[in-house]
C-alpha cells in the first residue's frame, strides 16, 4: 500500500491481522468489533491534510474498501478454514459448525464491518466537499468567466468525457473543479458551486448531462463536416 495513503492502514491493518486470526482458529470470529473506532482515528489523521488531499485518501480508502468486498470470498479461502479443523486447535466458537459454515459467517461479518466504513466516509466526504464549497472564496470576477449555454450538468460531464477519452489530463479531482468554476459560468450561473460541479463530473450517476453530449456529439460531428467543406 503507497504509504502517501498510509492512514488507509488504520482500517486495513487492524482488518487483516484480524482475518489471520480468525483463519488460524485464534480469534473469536464471533466477537463484535466496533468499527467506529478506526473511523475515530481516521477523521483525527485527515484533519492533518487540507481538505483537498484529504477527499483523495476518503476516495483511495473508499476504492479499496470496494475492491476488498468484492475480493473477500478468494481472500478468505476455504482450504485455510479447513486446515484449521484439520490440523489446528480451533477455539470453542468453532465447534458444531462446519469449515465452509465459519467461512461463509466471516464473509458476513467482515463485508458487514467494510460496508459501515464505505457508509461512514460516504457521509464524511460529502462533509469535505461541503466545507470546499464554503471557502472557495478565490472565484474569478463575473466579467473575467466565459460565458456558456450549458447547465452545470451538462458541464460538468463535458469535462468527465474529456477525461475518459484522454483529451484532458485530470490530476486533481478538486482542483479541476475549482479551475472550471474559476474560469466558466454556466446558463443559469455565474459562480458554480465546486461541489455541485464535482457532483456532476463524479458522483451522480444519473447525470442528465451525458443524454445531453450522447445526442449533442453528433450534431457537432456535423458541423465540423461543414466546417471542412466550406474552407
Amino acid at each position: 500500500m503507497s504509504t502517501e495513503y498510509s492512514s488507509i492502514n488504520l482500517i486495513f491493518s487492524s482488518l487483516y491481522s484480524r482475518i489471520s486470526g480468525i483463519q488460524s482458529g485464534t480469534i473469536d470470529y464471533s466477537n463484535k468489533v466496533h468499527p467506529h473506532h478506526q473511523i475515530d482515528i481516521l477523521k483525527e489523521k485527515l484533519f492533518e491534510f487540507d481538505y483537498s488531499e484529504a477527499l483523495r485518501h476518503i476516495d483511495v480508502s473508499i476504492k479499496m474498501i470496494d475492491e476488498v468486498k468484492l475480493e473477500l470470498p478468494s481472500i478468505l479461502h476455504p482450504i485455510a478454514f479447513e486446515e484449521v479443523f484439520n490440523h489446528g486447535s480451533p477455539g470453542a466458537w468453532f465447534e458444531k459448525k462446519s469449515a465452509e459454515k465459519v467461512r461463509q459467517d466471516v464473509v458476513e461479518i467482515i463485508s458487514t464491518e467494510l460496508s459501515y466504513y464505505s457508509t461512514e466516509l460516504a457521509f464524511l466526504r460529502k462533509k469535505v466537499i461541503r466545507f470546499i464549497d464554503e471557502f472557495e472564496t478565490e472565484l474569478a470576477p463575473m466579467d473575467n468567466k466565459i460565458q456558456t449555454n450549458l447547465s452545470v450538468d451538462q458541464l460538468g460531464s463535458l469535462f468527465r468525457i474529456l477525461i475518459e477519452t484522454d483529451l484532458l489530463k485530470e490530476t486533481d479531482k478538486m482542483e479541476l473543479c475549482r479551475r472550471i468554476s474559476k474560469t466558466f459560468a454556466s446558463k443559469r450561473k455565474t459562480n458554480i458551486s465546486v461541489s455541485n460541479l464535482y457532483t456532476a463530473m463524479f458522483d451522480a450517476l444519473d447525470n442528465t448531462g451525458f443524454e445531453y453530449w450522447s445526442k449533442k456529439l453528433p450534431e457537432m460531428s456535423g458541423k465540423i463536416l461543414k466546417i471542412k467543406r466550406d474552407k
